[in-house]
């Protein structure tokens, strides 16, 4: 075979081999991209966007709850007794035997008067009343004397009358007498003021050597067998309280904090007209001798039950276009919807719901700030709201 032929056959072959692999080379290529292609679209929901665009959420399952609120606030410890401490009578003071603050019990002396005068007037009332006795004793005589003159005939209706007439005031006399003798002894008796409560001496209003007057206050105590606490709550929490239920008061002694059980002994009916807040009233149990009236004291309230209820916390409003609505998450769509429930004052941060939500549905409560009706959003988290107990300050 001619060299030239053989040269030609083998450059034939080497171009029809080299389109071959060039052929072969654009088939292998282009499955690559359409695979690159595949996977990008995957990624991507049907919405377009992929999954690290969609707002994250946190869910609450709504759960029917039977709770008993505790609402916690604080007050002041005061005195369910204040004693006012006077005399009837004028008299100098003599000696004062307590000072403002101190502690007494029941039957420890006060303060004494100047009795000088007043043993003067019991004297005289003493007098005055023998004499009215011994005149009382010659009417009674002379009444009966005449009275069996009057049965023989002897004596006019009209002498006896008279000597009715004068037994009758002189027994009158008589009782004015023992009146005016039992003030006396109680007027000299009254110059050594006792106390008739354990309690505090909270103010005293007098000085050694004044001299008081009818009716003058000499000393104010504050009852200590009986403390009553006075605290406030708003209209939020209010309906939530009745009296007779129990409550715990708490003060700090020193470092340390004592607790004493309580109840509440009224509710407000009417709202204070400065702060809109209602009085509550709570007796407090077996008081000790630390607790003084004028003391703050933390409080802690036990409410009424709530039973069979809807609570949803305020995290969960949020505004559009000028109302307050909520989101409810759908398992099956991914997206969110948008509620208007009707909903009451509740408890704290906690509303009641009163209709558009029921048990079982997932609220949003957390990212729904950029949220609208139908947004699609991931889930970072759920819980449900089953309460045993509400704290409410």
């Amino acid at each position: 075979m001619p060299k030239a032929w053989q040269l030609t056959k083998r450059t034939g072959s080497f171009i029809a081999l080299s389109l071959i692999l060039t052929g072969c080379k654009e088939e292998i290529a282009q499955p690559s991209v359409q695979s690159v292609s595949a996977q990008n679209k995957s990624v991507q929901n049907q919405s377009g966007q992929t999954d690290k665009a969609l707002p994250k959420v946190s869910l609450q399952t709504m759960v029917e709850t039977q709770t008993v609120p505790t609402i916690r606030t604080v007050g002041e410890i005061q005195s369910a007794v204040q004693v006012d401490m006077s005399v009837n009578f004028s008299a100098p003071v003599s000696r004062i035997a307590v000072t403002e603050g101190q502690r007494v019990k029941r039957n420890q002396l006060l303060l004494e008067l100047d009795a000088t005068k007043l043993q003067l007037h019991l004297n005289a009332a003493k007098q005055a009343l023998q004499k009215a006795e011994s005149r009382l004793a010659e009417a009674a005589n002379n009444l009966q004397r005449r009275e069996v003159l009057a049965n023989q005939n002897n004596l006019s209706q009209e002498a006896l009358d008279s000597a009715h007439y004068e037994h009758q005031r002189s027994q009158a006399e008589v009782a004015e007498a023992r009146a005016n003798v039992s003030l006396a002894q109680r007027e000299l008796s009254d110059t050594r003021l006792l106390s008739p409560v354990d309690g505090i001496v909270n103010k005293q209003l007098v000085e050694a050597g004044e001299s008081v007057q009818p009716g003058q206050k000499l000393l104010i105590l504050q009852a200590t067998e009986t403390l009553e606490v006075q605290t406030f709550v708003s209209d939020h929490n209010v309906n939530s309280l009745a009296p007779g239920s129990r409550a715990e008061v708490s003060i700090n002694k020193g470092w340390k904090e004592r607790s004493y059980q309580a109840e509440i002994l009224s509710v407000g009916a009417a709202a204070d007209s400065r702060t809109g807040n209602f009085e509550i009233r709570l007796l407090l149990n077996q008081p000790d001798t630390y607790i003084r009236p004028g003391m703050t004291a933390r409080i802690s309230m036990e409410g009424l039950p709530l039973n069979g209820i809807l609570l949803l916390p305020e995290s969960a409003l949020t505004d559009q276009q000028n109302q307050r609505v909520v989101f409810v998450y759908n398992d099956l769509t991914g997206k969110v919807e948008q509620r208007h429930p009707a909903l009451k004052v509740g408890l704290g941060d906690q509303l009641i719901i009163m209709s558009g939500l029921v048990a079982g549905e997932q609220v949003v409560v957390g990212g729904v700030k950029h949220l609208v009706e139908g947004t699609e959003v991931g889930v970072a988290d759920r819980a449900n709201n089953e309460i045993s107990q509400l704290s409410v300050q």
